[in-house]
């Protein structure tokens, strides 16, 4: 009695009325899943870059924080002296702003009109140098006459804190011109003068 049921749903089965939009799909162009595949694949590709770029710019992050905190360190270290050298630079600094100091407080004026008013009419002054610390003076001119030099060193030497005035070189310029020029060097001293 079994196997006649068997037989009987298998028979029936094939009886069975089959609608058309039942039927069996029929095989059909390959192309749709080829599509879909490459499609995939691409997602796949893309979600890969995203996932690279995304750990490049993890990274790349990571380096501008340390740098910037290798800068915030750097800039501590700046301006927190270190050690001797540090300190011994800053003395210097100091030594040479007090020099600076000292030979701006120095009497420019009294030294510029003392030679002003040492100087004859005959007398050309070329350069000067003058050491604020040690007084020394020195004068390069050009006098016309040989007297105006001389002129000059004694008017000099009378002018108040003024000391071992002198003439040094002499010589002449302009050898083929039709009036030669004397040219001289005049070095002094200057006595400390007491502040007032």
């Amino acid at each position: 009695m079994r196997d006649r049921l068997i037989v009987r749903v298998v028979t029936c089965r094939r009886s069975w009325p089959r609608p058309d939009f039942a039927r069996a799909a029929a095989a059909g162009p390959l192309w749709p899943a080829a599509l879909i595949v490459v499609g995939a694949l691409g997602l796949c590709f893309s979600a890969w870059q995203s996932w690279r770029l995304h750990l490049e710019v993890a990274h790349w992050q990571s380096l501008a924080a340390s740098a910037s905190e290798r800068i915030q360190q750097a800039r501590r270290a700046a301006v927190q002296p270190r050690g001797g050298a540090v300190q011994e630079d800053a003395a210097r600094t100091r030594a040479l702003a007090a020099a600076v100091v000292r030979d701006l407080d120095h009497a420019w004026p009294a030294v510029l009109v003392s030679i002003e008013r040492a100087t004859p009419r005959g007398v050309r002054w070329l350069g000067m140098s003058h050491d604020a610390r040690s007084g020394e003076l020195r004068l390069e001119g050009e006098a016309d006459v040989e007297h105006d030099a001389f002129v000059a060193v004694e008017a000099l030497g009378r002018e108040a804190g003024w000391q071992e005035v002198a003439l040094q070189q002499v010589g002449t310029a302009g050898a083929g011109a039709a009036a030669p020029v004397l040219r001289f060097v005049l070095t002094a001293r200057r006595a400390a003068v007491a502040a007032p």
